[in-house]
């Protein structure tokens, strides 16, 4: 990692507020900066405030990242992979071990009963999952490519209300998208999302915006802003809406 992607990680670490509340934190970039902002993420969560996470890969196999990881000395002993892809791809290289999500990228809405526990979850997964700090996916426009938008849509709506019921410790969720590949997308995100990172091609933060509080019309609109974000209970109600 080269000085611009040590002084995102200590971005990275002002930006997102880890244990005090469950949110979502969009990170947008170009696609081929994609799997750079991952690493610079996990370096954030991993290497310096040493939590435990799960990253879900639907972009790429896990195994791509896991290689890159260990060729940066990322420690991934306390990241749990969770591959959504590998059986659909031939892009791998050696890495870590992941639990595979049977269902696949196509069927992408399951995906939260997966990961809480309660449908086809592997059990030593299901521990992990309860223990991490962080949960990260690689690219979440990619699920676009085997999804309709309205499932992932429900796919989203589903995670967060299980989060909110079935999880009593908070998770940090990330995701990390093109935001020019599907726009569409995007405007959903900054709607349920607590802050919205911005990164230009370089890498340098464009800018950040929080999720701002509900006027009285109704309205949620994502807007640049450094005051204090809301909490997962104001993402369902947001996600219900936008539903």
């Amino acid at each position: 990692m080269n000085e611009r992607d040590l002084r995102l990680v200590h971005t990275i670490q002002r930006e997102i507020q880890y244990g005090s509340a469950s949110g979502i934190y969009l990170f947008t970039t170009k696609y081929t900066n994609l799997v750079r902002v991952n690493l610079v993420v996990l370096k954030a969560e991993l290497g310096e405030k040493h939590m435990r996470g799960v990253m879900v890969t639907v972009d790429r196999p896990h195994q791509y990242l896991s290689h890159l990881l260990q060729l940066h000395g990322i420690d991934q002993t306390d990241l749990t992979f969770v591959d959504a892809v590998s059986n659909h791809a031939s892009d791998t290289k050696k890495g870590g071990v992941a639990t595979e999500f049977q269902n696949g990228p196509f069927n992408i809405e399951t995906l939260p009963d997966f990961l809480i526990g309660s449908v086809g979850a592997v059990t030593s997964f299901a521990k992990d999952f309860s223990r991490a700090d962080f949960m990260m996916i690689d690219n979440i426009a990619a699920m676009l490519v085997f999804n309709h938008m309205e499932n992932l849509k429900m796919f989203l709506k589903t995670y967060i209300q299980a989060l909110a019921t079935r999880r009593t410790k908070p998770l940090t969720t990330v995701l990390v998208m093109d935001k020019t590949q599907y726009p569409e997308l995007y405007e959903y995100l900054t709607g349920l999302a607590l802050k919205t990172v911005d990164l230009a091609d370089d890498m340098t933060v464009r800018e950040v915006r929080s999720l701002s509080p509900s006027p009285p019309d109704g309205r949620h609109d994502a807007q640049p802003s450094t005051s204090e974000v809301v909490g997962l209970d104001k993402s369902v109600l947001i996600a219900r809406e936008l539903m």
